[in-house]
């Protein structure tokens, strides 16, 4: 009996199903009618089919299927078919959810400026694009997760919502960092705007190991972890540019030019990301550690680093650093505008780590030097230029010189004179009078005398333009004792044949003309009262001063004194001998030899010795025996 009931039954449930779908289709119909506007196929909405792919998904299931919405309650139904969905009509019914505001600009551009959300973003009604069945998922935890599913009713998965946050929209990156956890763990689509981040650590767990204290306020360690990573899905290196925005507001406040390229690049090469506090600082030379040091490990100062260098200022701080040691040193060397001071010339870095050199030369910057002692006669530049006091503006010219040119200077300062020394007020105390090309080149461009002694300079005669030849430069004098530098080193002949008394030159002649303005009576004036000196006040007519050359005595007389048309007894020829009776100046001899005025009677009987007894009692010879003319 069961078995033909169950027989006679099953026709029945049948029956009853196809008459209840039946209805079903017919109420499907008149909510979808329009009465005033009959399809093409008669009257109703024309529905196409592309329903039977829509009518799968997820939305439709719900609000259909399980619900029993009328399509028209969120479809606007045109004249022969429906048409597309408006925002408002989903918050008709979903009043909360419908003061989303989610992806503003989509549905300003889909809908017009009053829309807020396009709900259809993230709720499934229909396949827009083959695509979107399997969105791009980020590489980084997104490995795991299962191909996205579409057309199944539920709660979307956070898959789904990487069918646009794969990609970065408008101010916010697209998901990265966080991608492999559920979207819902934080964000409450249709609640709050807010975002309910749960406290980083339970998925952090090693920050509770080692608990952060930067930038840690009364929020907790949610607000300590989004300082710096303020966007949670970027990825976690963009959370360095945190830093300097930070600190620049902050203290402690950091220069903007802590970070330079190839360099301090970022401050997480010196700060460990999660303990950034001094102690946990990274060693400079974990990275400097080819470092050469000046001084090396002579000098303990300078090994460490943060003694010259402040770590957030490492390019700026050494200039000034220098100062905290060498307190009494203050140089006046120029500064280049590529570095400090101290660091023209002491390089705190350099590449020899042997070098024991504590400065640079002067030469590797002055490159008009081809080395330190290319200037000043192959003089060392620190000769004359003290390392910390290098420019010698205002610099006592006179006192610099005297370091090595002691000598020179005091001859330009004294001159004897008479004997005395006095000073000569001279211009040749100021040494780059004639040296023009100090300090670096004494003898180049050096001033001529002529630019100052104009008036010897316009006299000198040929031969004597080079002043140096007889002069000392420095005290003007002229030389004397060293004989190349006399008038005989040029004048050879007349020095050697000169007389004793003749062998200063400048007492006859003026040294810059040669000419000789003293008469030979201003030091001979006895013989310029005889009778020779009387005739004629050029002596040069008898004597030869400078020679000539083997000749030192004067000519003869008859050059002068023709015998035959001498007076008296000259013309006899025992009488040609005229140096028996007078001098060379004309002057008569006694028998004692002394100058007379008249021959004494000794005189004569010198020769005419015969003569003696001839009238012995007169007291000269001349008186009978005339040798002048007579009246």
């Amino acid at each position: 009996m069961g078995e033909l009931s169950r027989s006679h039954s099953s026709p029945a449930r049948g029956v009853r199903l196809v008459w209840l779908l039946l209805a079903l289709c017919l109420a499907w119909a008149v909510a979808c009618s329009d009465e005033s506007a009959p399809g093409p196929l008669g009257n109703g909405i024309y529905i196409g089919t592309e329903w039977q792919e829509a009518r799968a998904q997820a939305g439709h299931q719900v609000h259909v299927v399980e619900q029993h919405i009328a399509c028209a309650k969120c479809h606007t139904m045109g004249k022969s078919s429906m048409g597309s969905f408006t925002p408002d009509r989903c918050a008709s019914c979903h009043e909360k959810e419908g003061s989303l505001v989610h992806a503003e600009a989509e549905a300003h551009a889909r809908f017009g400026a009053t829309a807020k959300a396009d709900c259809t973003a993230c709720h499934v009604f229909r396949l827009h694009d083959p695509e979107l069945e399997q969105p791009a998922l980020p590489t980084s935890g997104a490995s795991e997760l299962p191909p996205a599913d579409l057309t199944q009713a539920g709660a979307y998965q956070p898959k789904d919502c990487f069918r646009c946050h794969g990609e970065q929209q408008g101010d916010t990156p697209a998901v990265v960092v966080h991608s492999s956890a559920p979207c819902l763990t934080c964000h409450r689509p249709h609640g709050d705007q807010k975002v309910n981040v749960n406290p980083c650590s339970e998925c952090h767990q090693e920050l509770t190991q080692a608990p952060i204290g930067h930038g840690l306020g009364k929020e907790g360690v949610v607000q300590t972890c989004t300082t710096c990573h303020q966007h949670q899905h970027a990825r976690a290196s963009e959370a360095l540019d945190t830093c300097a925005d930070c600190h620049q507001k902050q203290e402690p406040l950091i220069p903007a030019t802590a970070l330079f390229e190839n360099g301090h690049r970022a401050c997480v090469g010196c700060h460990q990301p999660h303990a950034f506090e001094k102690q946990n600082a990274v060693a400079c030379r974990s990275c400097h550690e080819d470092m050469n040091l000046l001084g090396g490990k002579r000098i303990k100062a300078h090994q460490e680093c943060t003694a010259c260098h402040q770590p957030h200022a490492v390019r700026e701080s050494p200039a000034k650093a220098c100062a905290k040691c060498h307190q009494d040193v203050h140089p006046n060397h120029p500064v280049r505008k590529d570095a400090g001071q101290c660091v023209n010339c002491h390089d705190p870095h350099p590449a020899n780590a042997r070098t024991k050199a504590f400065a640079r030369s002067c030469s590797d910057c002055h490159q008009k030097a081809a080395s330190d002692q290319a200037f000043h006669e192959q003089v060392e530049c620190k000769s004359c230029h003290q390392p910390h006091r290098f420019v010698l503006a205002g610099a006592d010219q006179k006192a610099l010189c005297n370091r090595c040119h002691s000598q020179q200077v005091t001859l330009a300062a004294v001159i004897e004179s008479g004997g005395q020394k006095s000073a000569t007020g001279a211009g040749h105390q100021n040494c780059q009078g004639c040296h023009r090309g100090l300090p670096h080149q004494p003898k180049a461009l050096r001033a001529t005398c002529a630019s100052c002694h104009e008036s010897q300079g316009a006299a000198v005669r040929k031969g004597h333009q080079e002043c140096l030849g007889c002069h000392e430069p420095h005290s003007g004098k002229q030389r004397e004792g060293d004989i190349p530098a006399t008038c005989g080193s040029c004048h050879r002949q007349e020095r050697n044949t000169a007389p004793a008394g003749h062998l200063a030159c400048a007492s006859c002649h003026e040294p810059h003309t040669g000419n000789h303005p003293k008469a030979c009576a201003s030091c001979h004036a006895e013989p310029a009262k005889t009778p020779h000196g009387k005739i004629s006040a050029d002596c040069a007519s008898c004597h030869r001063p400078h020679g000539p050359a083997g000749v030192t005595s004067p000519p003869t007389c008859t050059s002068c004194h023709d015998p035959k048309k001498l007076p008296g007894l000259h013309r006899l020829k025992q009488h040609e001998t005229c140096s028996g009776c007078h001098t060379g100046h004309g002057e008569m001899l006694a028998s004692t030899g002394k100058v007379v005025q008249a021959l004494d009677r000794g005189a004569c009987t010198s020769c005419h010795q015969k003569r003696e007894e001839h009238f012995p009692d007169s007291s000269t010879c001349t008186s009978c025996h005339l040798f002048t003319p007579t009246r």
